[in-house]
This record gives structure tokens, C-alpha cells and sequence, in this order.
């Protein structure tokens, strides 16, 4: 969903600068969401865990380098008890957590649904809204909107 090109498997994810405009297209959320990548060579899922989300990508966490340049499917269990939204994506960059014995991986959705795009915004607006009733705010949140 971006102009650049994917990064190989040794490319690390843009920093981020305290006071820097984050430039991504999509604001994203950090919550802690299981899912599972199906590589078509694979005949069974690997599980991982999406540790932030947006409407453009994700970044996870899972224990197997990703082959570069490859889509895959992707399944992300939002809601306890409801199927999982599914999408394909593509590996935009990782970087093995060696002291952990895993990878963090930024996925970017490549091919997705109207119904997913919905159900994905639906539930992102909901754990912003949360997110703000704790913090004491009610503003409302768009993840299609880019940060301020």
C-alpha cells in the first residue's frame, strides 16, 4: 500500500525521533492481538502476535525469518469468539531479536476486502475510544486520518 519498496530481510524499522512527525499514512494502535501468516509452502499457519496495527500495515512479532518479496495470508483474531479478519500482506522489513530467539516483522497489507477494511477501521476506532475514555478524552478518532 506504499510507493517504496519493500526492505530485505536485514533492514531495520524507520526510527522514530521524539518530536518528529510520524509519516506514515495511518495512525496506528498498539495493542497485542494473536494471528496467524500462511505461507503458501507451508501446509500449517504460524502463529504470531501483532503488537501494533493500522489500516496499512502491522508490525508482529513471530519465531522464523520471512522470505523477502513473498505475499502471504494473513489472519488477525480482533475479537475473542469472532472469526478472524483476513487479508494478504507482504513483509516490509525485520529484524531478529536475538536475545529473544524471534523476529519482529513490519507487514504491510497488500490486497484487502471492503468488508475487512470496515470490520479493521470498526475495531480500531473502538480501541481508540477506549484508549481515550481512560486517558479522559472523547475526541473522535478516524483511523483513516493521518496524525496531526
Amino acid at each position: 500500500m506504499s510507493n517504496k519498496e519493500p526492505a530485505g530481510p536485514a533492514a531495520h524499522p524507520p526510527e522514530r525521533m521524539e518530536g518528529v512527525q510520524d509519516s506514515r499514512r495511518f495512525p496506528r494502535i498498539q495493542k497485542i492481538i494473536p494471528g496467524e501468516i500462511l505461507l503458501e509452502e507451508h501446509t500449517r499457519p504460524a502463529r504470531i502476535f501483532v503488537l501494533d496495527i493500522s489500516l496499512g500495515g502491522a508490525k508482529c512479532t513471530n519465531h522464523f525469518s520471512m522470505p523477502k518479496d513473498r505475499d502471504f495470508l494473513l489472519k488477525m483474531y480482533l475479537v475473542r469468539n469472532d472469526p478472524p479478519v483476513e487479508t494478504r500482506a507482504r513483509m516490509a522489513w525485520q529484524r531478529e531479536l536475538a536475545a529473544a530467539g524471534t523476529f519482529e516483522i513490519g507487514i504491510e497489507f497488500s490486497t484487502m476486502t471492503d468488508e475487512t477494511k470496515e470490520r479493521l477501521s470498526q475495531y480500531l476506532e473502538q480501541i481508540r475510544q477506549e484508549e481515550m475514555e481512560k486517558a479522559g478524552q472523547h475526541k473522535k478518532f478516524s483511523p483513516l486520518a493521518r496524525h496531526a
